[in-house]
């Protein structure tokens, strides 16, 4: 499908970016990191040649610092999300799914890297815009049980 968007619309259109990103993100979950790197960085490069600050720059990013996260690369994941989390904030506005998704993403990583008081802030946040879009009780009750437990 990405390769079929290369040549009907060319390399550096915003759809191939969009099609090569969420195939990236596909890599990711299934744990093929070097592909999903690839691709990731791919759609980031070609978002930011287009030169507009875009959300899809913010899901590269994501993307690739679940990679890095993955391969254990801390400082590399934490600067990835974090500045996906400032695009998404940016495109999207403070109260964005997206912004919710890279919240929760960062995080997991910070628990994982035992900086508990930042990763406290984002969960924080994370319940704020999570109640801000009316979320279901549930995954109000999982954030808030994610905080608590650390």
């Amino acid at each position: 499908l990405v390769a079929a968007a290369q040549r009907s619309l060319g390399e550096d259109q915003t759809a191939v970016a969009d099609l090569t990103n969420n195939l990236a993100l596909v890599l990711v979950e299934v744990g093929r990191l070097d592909e999903a790197e690839a691709h990731a960085r791919r759609a980031l490069a070609i978002r930011r040649r287009v030169g507009v600050e875009h959300p899809g720059m913010a899901a590269s990013l994501s993307a690739i610092g679940q990679v890095e996260a993955a391969r254990g690369r801390t400082e590399a994941a934490n600067a990835a999300l974090d500045e996906a989390l400032a695009i998404y904030r940016r495109t999207r506005g403070p109260v964005h799914p997206d912004v919710l998704a890279t919240l929760r993403t960062a995080a997991a990583e910070r628990v994982r890297q035992g900086d508990v008081a930042t990763a406290r802030a984002q969960l924080r946040e994370a319940i704020d815009v999570a109640r801000s879009l009316r979320r279901p009780e549930a995954e109000l009750a999982e954030l808030r049980g994610q905080l608590a437990a650390i």
